[in-house]
């Protein structure tokens, strides 16, 4: 019976997420409102055809770091 009850435990523990665990209840009208799109932006066309001539993999630390593009206006 202890083995049962302990893998039962376990089991609802590992298969459950902290939000569960933590925050129950019925979600929120805020937690199911989905969020709006990102922006779109323009890419700096220099930089974007250096980096595909010069060296490739900077093309991606440019994206991660969003020096690739324009500055928006506001």
């Amino acid at each position: 019976m202890k083995k049962i009850l302990l893998t039962l435990t376990v089991s609802t523990l590992l298969l459950s997420s902290c939000g569960t665990l933590f925050n129950g209840g019925k979600p929120t009208a805020h937690q199911q409102t989905k969020p709006t799109p990102p922006a779109k932006r323009q890419l700096k066309a220099g930089a974007f055809i250096a980096d595909i001539l010069i060296f490739p993999p900077a093309l991606i630390l440019d994206f991660v770091n969003g020096t690739i593009y324009q500055k928006q206006a506001n």
